[in-house]
């Protein structure tokens, strides 16, 4: 998995930036990695992925997309988690915002959002939402990531 990670360092999208992967999440076959630092997503079809690191073929075709997230305090949040709709083309994602100079040191957590994503297009969904999570000494925790536990409504 180290020689695929390294090909994707070398993407243009990460030139000037950060390589931190902080969520994944599949659908249907396709694989979807979450980059904190520049919110890249990053997809792929998991069977290409298997039988790149199982059977030595070659790295998987990678389609890349930016996304723009909220900020706080003049910083931008970053990708903390992620999952799939089970039957709806949409990922579900926290984002975020920590007082940190870079993607792989923690700093004081500022805030967090929950946010949904349109597979089709790689835009947000209505509006993203800040999640309340005081921590007991005033100030915030992070939401790390989000899961489906049952659909109540299509």
């Amino acid at each position: 998995i180290s020689a695929f990670y390294e090909k994707l360092k070398e993407l243009d999208v990460f030139r000037d930036s950060e390589f931190n992967i902080e969520a994944a999440a599949e659908y249907h076959g396709q694989f979807f990695l979450f980059n904190r630092k520049k919110n890249v997503v990053i997809k792929f079809k998991y069977e290409d992925f298997v039988a790149h690191i199982e059977n030595d073929a070659p790295p998987p075709e990678v389609f890349v997309a930016e996304v723009t997230l909220p900020e706080i305090n003049g910083l931008e949040a970053g990708f903390s988690g992620a999952t799939a709709f089970p039957n709806m083309p949409f990922l579900i994602f926290t984002a975020s915002v920590e007082d940190t100079d870079n993607a792989y040191d923690d700093g004081d957590v500022l805030g967090s959002f929950i946010g949904v994503l349109d597979m089709e297009n790689y835009e947000i969904v209505g509006e993203m939402q800040r999640i309340p999570s005081p921590n007991e000494k005033g100030g915030e925790i992070k939401v790390e990531s989000v899961a489906i536990d049952k659909i109540i409504s299509e």
